[in-house]
């Protein structure tokens, strides 16, 4: 125990001696055969003169049993007037002397109660400006983290602006490139580029939905809005003569729904689950005719639920740049139709919830933010519509001519 403690200890002399048992007292005393039906008086006589002729026995009886004084964290708060974020800090970084832990049991949980130490506590009572030191420090630290904090801000804003800026500028020099080739080919590329940023951008929010305590309602709703941005765009880079489209049909591309097995085949689907680890949908696909003559099983069918619509954006002249993008057959069927007239692909899938794109990366939301890529977007959309709006007007003005 520190020094500067130890008349504070002394002060708390009878306060510490009278919290001991008959038992505990009689552990420090000379007669070690002393009878515990004596008073307890006689005890704390005891106790002090043999304090008085040992100054270090009462530092000793004092360590040895602390824990039978130690201070919960609320009677240390109101002792010395803190507040518990006060309490937390400085007995994390041991301004203030924790003796021990306590488990308790709160609201099903067992938690760590930190129990602190009587005599510093009594000390820092009665020396106040001790405590009103420890805030004025820890607001001058808090004020030179600021301080660093801001500068540290800055540099970062600085080195992101010019990534942003460098960035940016490849990005425009791209697109230039393209219109010295070809003006209608430079503003179909530009709408497939900002609808791969797009659809990246709602994958982002995807997964952000999936970790979000308060915004998962937001999330989910700025996904969909570009979810929705990106189909229309689908939609119109597939009426452009760049545009080349085909289908993907998984093994597994059927949905289930309100499903019910009889007792055989649910016995044989258990058997097939523990021993080869076969899932319900595949359990069906594997016995999808069987189970439609069963009369007692029953389920709901959903074809080519999970099947997509690929669409591809390229040209020969500029064969470094493809873009493709798959879109959910309820989606695609409304732009393309039955499948069965479309090239069947393969593809191999993704792990995790992204089978077949990725999210934002952390570095790329320094260039693509949501503002830069959604206004550029809506820019390459109207540029392209109004192209496709003229080539219509066109054909029908043609054919008035030839009519």
């Amino acid at each position: 125990m520190e020094e500067y403690l130890t008349e504070t200890l002394n002060l708390l002399q009878d306060e510490i001696l009278n919290g001991l048992t008959k038992e505990i007292l009689g552990k420090y005393m000379p007669e070690k055969k002393l009878s515990l039906f004596k008073k307890k008086e006689v005890f704390l006589e005891l106790a002090k003169k043999a304090c008085e002729k040992d100054k270090t026995l009462l530092k000793t009886i004092y360590e040895e049993n602390q824990e039978l004084f130690a201070l919960s964290p609320y009677q240390l708060e109101l002792n010395l007037e803190i507040t518990k974020t006060e309490r937390k800090k400085w007995g994390e970084d041991g301004r203030l002397r924790i003796i021990s832990y306590a488990d308790v049991n709160k609201y099903g949980r067992t938690l760590e109660v930190p129990l602190y130490d009587m005599v510093q506590c009594a000390y820092l009572r009665k020396n106040t400006e001790l405590i009103e030191a420890w805030r004025m420090a820890d607001a001058e630290k808090a004020e030179q983290n600021r301080k660093k904090g801001a500068i540290k801000a800055r540099e970062t804003k600085r080195k992101r602006n010019v990534i942003r800026s460098e960035k940016r500028k490849e990005i425009e020099d791209m697109i230039e490139g393209w219109e010295m080739i070809d003006h209608d080919l430079c503003q179909v590329m530009k709408l497939a580029y900002w609808s791969l940023w797009i659809s990246r951008l709602a994958k982002k929010y995807q997964l952000k939905t999936v970790h979000a305590i308060t915004k998962e309602k937001e999330y989910a709703a700025i996904k969909e809005s570009y979810y929705s941005l990106k189909n229309q765009a689908v939609e119109l880079l597939a009426k452009t003569s760049f545009a080349k489209a085909a289908f993907y049909r998984p093994e597994f591309c059927n949905k289930y729904s309100n499903i019910r097995f009889c007792k055989k085949h649910f016995y044989q689907y258990q058997m097939e689950r523990y021993e080869e680890d076969v899932r319900r949908f595949e359990f069906i696909h594997l016995h999808r005719e069987e189970l439609l003559q069963c009369k007692e099983c029953h389920f709901e069918e959903k074809k080519d639920y999970y099947s997509l619509y690929y669409l591809e954006i390229a040209d020969a002249r500029i064969p470094e740049y493809t873009f493709s993008f798959h879109t959910p057959y309820e989606i695609g069927f409304t732009i393309w139709g039955d499948s069965a007239q479309l090239e069947q692909v393969k593809h191999e899938e993704n792990d995790g919830m992204f089978r077949f794109g990725r999210a934002l990366l952390e570095d790329e939301e320094i260039i693509y933010t949501d503002k830069y890529v959604v206004e550029s977007f809506e820019k390459a959309m109207e540029k392209v519509k109004a192209i496709y709006e003229n080539q219509t007007e066109e054909v029908r003005e043609n054919s008035v001519i030839a009519i």
